[in-house]
């Protein structure tokens, strides 16, 4: 079976970590410092701090400096999908080697019969991550 990244593991972690604090407050909440958040996860705070500064950069979280600061979820997690996710925290890569245009080492490169049927694998995956929202199970 196909294996997410940690990274997108823990991000999607840290967005239902947010929302849960923002239904439990019923109203726009206070940034909640990542420290709470790793200490409710169990996950190491640093590296969630590289994932958060790349979900804010994508715009799913604000952040906020200073001694109240933290972060919260910019909008409505109903509109994040795990597509979302992937391209905020994960450069984009091929579903097989052979599919990417760097790869020189396949003696079959341009006449494979394989390829289009891999392109199309990957391409539904996509369309599956790609409208599964981060609210599926919630």
């Amino acid at each position: 079976m196909i294996t997410l990244p940690t990274s997108v593991n823990y991000g999607v972690r840290i967005l239902w970590a947010l929302e849960r604090h923002r239904r439990r407050n019923r109203r726009r909440i206070q940034p909640i410092p990542l420290a709470v958040i790793a200490r409710e996860l169990h996950l190491p705070q640093q590296y969630l701090a590289q994932i958060a500064r790349k979900l804010t950069r994508a715009g799913m979280l604000e952040s906020f400096e200073g001694i109240r600061g933290g972060y919260r979820l910019s909008g409505s997690l109903h509109r994040i999908t795990l597509g979302d996710v992937v391209a905020a925290l994960e450069p984009p890569r091929p579903l097989v080697r052979c599919l990417s245009r760097d790869d020189r080492r396949c003696p079959c490169a341009g006449s494979c019969e394989q390829t289009t049927w891999w392109r199309n694998v990957e391409r539904q995956l996509a369309a599956v991550i790609g409208a599964t929202p981060l609210t599926a199970s919630l």
